[in-house]
């Protein structure tokens, strides 16, 4: 009986691989069950073959085999599952933090039935706050949408709700300091098995440089246009791949007409042979 007991326990590992296969990072109550399981069902195994001739006994000693080998190792198994998945998933979840916070995205969830706005901690600083944003409706979203964009953000909302639509935009926002910046948004919506909308998740980034960006290299092609369009020679810009031209002077325009988007030589030629519009 003791060697049978003794064998149990010292090939435990080795004659059970469902066993050997849990990963070494699972512990506390779910590897704990699973284990004594495998140690007390491999005893079982061993003294049933000295009880199974007791006739009272039989009966009950399939039961606990039973038991023992689907029930509470089952038991134990799917309790490693759910600790091993939730591990991961924790893991996923900060690394996905880290790279939120290196890229300075945000992201934010809408529950759509409940209107329960959600953001994470790197909206605060897109919106100018140095403390977690005070969020928890779309309505309190909306409020530090600018004035002028505001019912064209909502617009796009409630077409991804309703419409299916694509939900990317960009709009400016209010800092607490009345400062405006724009932010670049995109996002999901979560549909039931009805087609209802039960959530909207997405992620937002801060993109004021980038407009400041645009609107300086706008402003000095205005400024460049307008210098140009008081001389009386050909000035053209075109494209160094294509040869597609992407700018003309108002005197190459009215000698050739509009010519953006053609091939520099179609249009030069054009002028040089004297032909009008």
């Amino acid at each position: 009986m003791l060697l049978f007991i003794s064998e149990t326990f010292s090939n435990y590992h080795s004659s059970l691989p469902i066993a050997n296969q849990l990963p070494v990072s699972v512990t506390g109550l779910s590897r704990k069950i699973t284990d004594w399981a495998f140690i007390i069902w491999r005893i079982h195994k061993a003294d049933y073959l000295f009880l199974r001739p007791v006739i009272w006994f039989a009966p009950w000693g399939y039961l606990i085999g039973a038991v023992l080998d689907e029930i509470v190792v089952a038991i134990g198994m799917l309790l490693i599952y759910f600790q091993t998945t939730r591990e991961a998933l924790s893991k996923s979840e900060q690394r996905y933090a880290k790279a939120q916070k290196a890229d300075n995205i945000g992201s934010w969830e809408l529950d759509v039935p409940y209107d329960h706005f959600i953001c994470s901690a790197q909206v605060a600083p897109i919106f100018g706050l140095a403390e977690h944003l005070p969020i928890t409706t779309f309505a309190t979203f909306s409020e530090h949408f600018h004035p002028e964009d505001c019912e064209r953000v909502t617009t796009c909302f409630q077409a991804a709700i309703n419409d299916n639509k694509d939900l990317i935009l960009e709009h400016r926002i209010i800092w607490p300091d009345g400062s405006v910046h724009w932010i670049a948004e995109s996002g999901d919506v979560l549909r039931d098995d009805t087609g209802k909308a039960v959530s909207v998740t997405g992620i937002m980034l801060d993109i004021t440089e980038r407009k400041i960006a645009e609107t300086q290299i706008q402003t000095a092609f205005e400024q460049f246009q307008t210098i140009t369009d008081i001389l009386d020679v050909f000035v053209y810009m075109a494209d160094i791949d294509t040869f597609e031209l992407l700018f003309l002077n108002k005197y190459v325009r009215e000698i050739v007409g509009e010519g953006i988007g053609k091939k520099y030589w179609q249009v030069l030629q054009k002028g040089q042979t004297g032909h009008g519009k």
